[in-house]
């Protein structure tokens, strides 16, 4: 398993957040055409049905921790495929 640092991914831009917090609302998920997965198991679940995955955040180092084995597994694999990833500080 490869580690990824948090500190060498970008922070997460004000315009990002406020789209990622207003697509807990349906009307914005429709017309953005997006979803949050949030967790793991979601995010290998989409990734397993097909669905284009535009952004991954992760929590900081304040918001419990570094991510686990499998989200570093899953972090480092879609990040070697060209994924944008954003860190939530």
């Amino acid at each position: 398993m490869e580690t990824v640092s948090l500190s060498t991914l970008p922070v997460l831009s004000k315009a990002k957040l406020k789209l990622l917090t207003s697509l807990a609302l349906k009307k914005y998920r429709r017309r953005e055409g997006r979803f949050v997965a949030e967790g793991v198991r979601l995010v290998e679940e989409a990734l397993s049905a097909g669905v284009g995955i535009s952004w991954v955040v992760v929590a900081g180092q304040g918001e419990g921790g570094p991510p686990g084995d499998r989200a570093q597994d899953l972090l480092s694999g879609l990040l070697k495929s060209g994924m944008t990833g954003l860190v939530l500080k």
